[in-house]
């Protein structure tokens, strides 16, 4: 394993089972793109509609805070439910942060890195 001199700005480790050349020559890190969690203020890339039913994501302890988020929810024999559509965002807008904290919490991807 050879090393370089001193770094100077931020550097990282790649460890792959791909072909140097690959990684190299064939812009696998231009097309690499991996799907994070929203954030407040960046634009919804999809429209996002919840339909109505349990949320199993969610812990009966979030209730009250899901209904401070404004879903209309309900906590039927321990399960956070649902009780009628709510549309989280609409694709091209804005996400609010009360938008981007259910995302998150539904484990819905908005952003690419």
């Amino acid at each position: 394993m050879r090393r370089l001199p001193a770094c100077i700005s931020a550097v990282g480790r790649l460890v792959t089972t791909l072909h140097l050349y690959t990684i190299l020559y064939c812009s696998w890190f231009e097309s690499y793109r991996e799907l994070d969690y929203a954030r407040s203020g960046t634009e919804a890339l999809q429209t996002v509609v919840l339909e109505p039913g349990p949320l199993t994501e969610f812990s009966h302890a979030m209730e009250p805070q899901l209904r401070k988020l404004g879903l209309p929810t309900k906590l039927m024999r321990g399960v956070i439910t649902l009780t009628e559509e709510y549309t989280v965002c609409k694709r091209g807008t804005k996400l609010t942060p009360e938008q981007a904290q259910i995302l998150v919490g539904t484990t819905i991807g908005m952003q690419t890195w």
